[in-house]
């Protein structure tokens, strides 16, 4: 029985922790878009669909790539997306000169 209980609460620990992150369309819609930034290395790619399907890839040449897809999420100032990708957002989404821009970990991203 207390084997039960202690199984009962640490579900709704995870269940809770898991909901406590809010899903891109639902409270941050202006993370939704197709992201471009780069540095003198990397071309980087944030995709984050209004289902909140995320996708990210860093490219060095033709041939070295990464990528990283799954769920997108937004809270306390980094971006999660998939399970093992987190990102320290900087700023969030802004326009200016009538483009929108944002800065994750040091990149300066260009909405398309």
């Amino acid at each position: 029985m207390k084997k039960l209980k202690l199984l009962g609460v640490l579900v709704t620990l995870v269940a809770l922790s898991l909901s406590s992150c809010k899903k891109i369309d639902q409270s941050n819609p202006e993370f939704v878009g197709f992201w471009k930034g780069s540095d003198n290395n990397k071309v980087y790619v944030i995709e984050i669909k209004s289902n909140s399907e995320g996708r990210y890839s860093e490219s060095e040449g033709a041939l070295n790539s990464t990528e990283n897809t799954g769920a997108a999420k937004f809270k306390n100032g980094y971006l999660k997306i998939g399970a093992f990708k987190k990102f320290k957002v900087d700023e969030t989404p802004f326009t200016l000169n009538g483009s929108t821009f944002m800065k994750v970990e040091g990149i300066t991203y260009l909405k398309y």
